[in-house]
């Protein structure tokens, strides 16, 4: 009898990003089915040619959901809802949706499979979706073994305690590090809470999925060419910013790669640095993780997620200094725990870029003592993950 793993997948790239190393590992003894939840996130899937690729070889069906597919229960839903009709009788129409049956059909039509065992569903911990609350219940109720695993689609580390409207139905809770598990309590049982740590850090996936960068004596910056997105004034203060990093990075005299947000992408970052650069520079689609891997430093934007591929390569990242409110205001869990290195002002950044190229060893040192202490080692990530489902 085949044995099924589905991957729901909600919002696409990132969410296959994290869970990959444990699918491919899995592949052997399970054939995996995913089911997305709209066609946005397979797009946005289909838009990481790496791993698309990767998914495609692994994957022996998949579905995307529809607004039209149950129409009449959807509308009805829509509007008892606004009616604020009882909770029993909206519970009882979504579980005319979202039933094991209904997951059995599509799985059957795709696969053509007569005789097919379910045995684990994989489901992003962000969302509160039909398929995991209403499963769970159904499942029991028909004595099914289908045993459903979260897991996160970000590198994010949470340091307070998470208020959410929902609960996280499931059996196991993956988490990224030893500060996530606190934070995640008002989710889940803490008992079902698991710091396994990203796999896509795991060094055998490395190996497997990422090429060597040469980048040695290189700067690397994961830059967000927002010119064309925003309004003049904004557009100005970008312009000048970059300018100004410009001529900093003129001094050091250092190839430099620009690594581009893949959708905030305006082409005018070139115009300037065709003016002002007197360096050697290029744009690369490599991951940040292979361009991090030997590189002098990353330079990111304040409250960019991007700079955590070069902390888990121990690498110093380096914030460019604010220059809107939200840039002033706000501070990520990264810059919290002193793993990424926050400038205030122009001739801020100056002198902490100028410490890290000439003492890069220290910075280097003092990230990787950190991560020691909130993150489990990276070695065998995917293994342990396999551990914890086992356990199950």
């Amino acid at each position: 009898m085949k044995k099924i793993i589905v991957f729901y997948n909600f919002k696409g790239a990132a969410e296959l990003d994290w869970l990959l190393p444990v699918l491919f590992k899995l592949k052997d003894k399970y054939e995996l089915f995913t089911i997305f939840k709209n066609i946005e996130a397979y797009k946005s899937l289909k838009s990481d040619k790496k791993n698309f690729k990767f998914w495609k070889k692994i994957s022996k069906g998949s579905y995307i959901e529809k607004k039209s597919q149950n129409f009449f229960y959807k509308i009805l839903i829509y509007f008892f809802e606004r009616l604020s009709i009882s909770k029993f009788l909206l519970n009882n129409l979504r579980e005319k949706i979202y039933n094991i049956n209904y997951l059995r059909e599509i799985i059957k039509k795709k696969l053509k499979y007569k005789k097919f065992k379910i045995s684990y569903f994989f489901s992003e911990f962000g969302f509160n979706s039909g398929w995991v609350g209403l499963l769970n219940k159904d499942i029991i109720k028909k004595n099914e073994n289908i045993k459903f695993i979260h897991f996160p689609s970000t590198p994010q580390i949470y340091i307070n305690k998470i208020n959410n409207k929902f609960a996280l139905r499931g059996d196991i809770l993956l988490v990224n590090s030893y500060l996530d598990k606190k934070a995640f309590t008002n989710f889940i049982d803490k008992k079902k809470i698991f710091v396994s740590g990203n796999p896509k850090y795991d060094p055998w996936w490395i190996r497997k999925n990422f090429g060597k960068e040469n980048m040695q004596n290189k700067i690397v910056i994961a830059y967000n060419s927002k010119f064309d997105f925003v309004d003049e004034k904004y557009s100005q203060k970008l312009k000048d910013q970059l300018i100004s990093l410009i001529k900093i990075l003129n001094l050091f005299k250092k190839e430099v790669v620009f690594k581009i947000h893949p959708t905030k992408n305006s082409k005018y970052y070139k115009v300037i640095l065709n003016k002002y650069a007197d360096f050697k520079w290029k744009e690369s689609n490599k991951n940040l993780i292979e361009l991090t891997k030997n590189s002098l430093c990353l330079i990111t934007h304040p409250n960019s997620a991007a700079g955590f591929d070069a902390v888990m390569n121990s690498n110093p990242v380096i914030q460019l200094w604010p220059i809107i409110d939200v840039e002033f205001n706000n501070k990520t869990s990264y810059e919290k725990l002193n793993l990424v290195i926050r400038t205030n002002s122009v001739n801020d950044f100056k002198k902490k870029i100028n410490l890290i190229i000439n003492e890069k060893s220290k910075y280097k040192n003092l990230v990787k003592n950190s991560l020691d202490k909130i993150y489990p080692p990276k070695i065998d990530t995917a293994n342990r993950i396999l551990k914890i489902i086992n356990q199950i």
